[in-house]
């Protein structure tokens, strides 16, 4: 019987990742502004997949350091506790620095007791995180940061879920791209115009 519940439960948490990646793939169709895009998309995965807490870090030109963009849920100042790089320091070897250096997913499925996670151990348990994964958000050859959820169960991340959250942490990176890609042409667009119109003036004023 609890085998039984167990496969369950574990059915309905699997169904409602799978809900809330499809909310966030509508978001990605009609939210064109990156910031929202980003916040929109933990506060789903808070709100409908019931993860504790979420967060998108991005990699900080210039430096090892992962800067948080994006967060959705109950941290109670996590964020501001830790620190957080994908160097191969003990601050980088934690889900979100492996993540984004080797662009592979890492799940941490009991904080109290993997020693890749002691940097942040206690802050974690403190508020109540039991496992973490994290995944990188990759685009063309690089990775641009990391979506990392937190949860209050240990033993969550699955090979199932994880690869949910792979696809999703994917295809985020490529909607923020585009997003940039489409301001620049916008931009590229304005400077032409801008040229355009100054060489009109000119050869007016001859």
């Amino acid at each position: 019987m609890l085998k039984k519940q167990q496969a369950e439960r574990r059915v309905h948490e699997l169904n409602l990742m799978v809900r809330a990646s499809g909310a966030i793939h509508a978001l990605m169709v009609r939210e064109r502004e990156p910031k929202r895009l980003l916040s929109e998309a933990c506060k789903i995965l808070v709100e409908t997949r019931g993860y504790q807490f979420a967060r998108i870090g991005q990699v900080e030109p210039g430096s090892k350091r992962v800067v948080p963009t994006a967060r959705a849920g109950k941290d109670s100042g996590y964020l501001d506790a830790i620190s957080i790089t994908w160097d191969e320091t003990p601050t980088g070897l934690g889900p979100t620095g492996t993540a984004i250096r080797t662009g592979q997913p890492m799940a941490c499925q009991d904080v109290a007791t993997d020693p890749r996670f002691a940097p942040w151990k206690e802050v974690a348990l403190a508020r109540g995180f039991a496992s973490v994964a994290a995944m990188p958000m990759i685009y063309g050859s690089g990775v641009l940061g990391a979506v990392s959820v937190y949860s209050v169960q240990t033993g969550v991340f699955d090979a199932e879920e994880l690869d949910l959250l792979k696809e999703l942490a994917a295809d985020l990176a490529f909607a923020l791209q585009s997003i940039e890609d489409e301001q620049e042409r916008k931009r590229a667009e304005l400077r032409i115009a801008a040229f355009a119109n100054l060489g009109q003036r000119l050869s007016a004023a001859k």
